[in-house]
């Protein structure tokens, strides 16, 4: 057998950001994807517990066509209750 060099490789660490819950929730949210695209590093965005929810059903899935055609992902999880933005290559 031969001795095989692993490669190091160190995964990114996504920036975590605070979302507003008033009505600059979008353009914040706007903001933090465009440096996405510019910077093409992870961001998850945190939003608080009293937040609502009836923007995920509504304008989510719109959302998420407009910035996959601009290579940034949007996913949802609500355990962290946070937005995780990350670059398409």
């Amino acid at each position: 057998m031969y001795n095989r060099k692993k490669k190091l490789t160190r995964k990114i660490k996504p920036t975590i950001v605070e979302l507003p819950t008033d009505y600059n929730f979008g353009v914040e949210l706007c903001r933090h994807l465009e440096s996405v695209r510019k910077t093409k590093k992870p961001i998850k965005a945190k939003v608080e517990p009293e937040w609502d929810r009836e923007w995920l059903s509504t304008c989510m899935p719109e959302w998420q066509t407009i910035w996959t055609d601009k290579k940034v992902r949007i996913k949802w999880h609500g355990g962290h209750r946070a937005f995780f933005l990350t670059f398409i290559r």
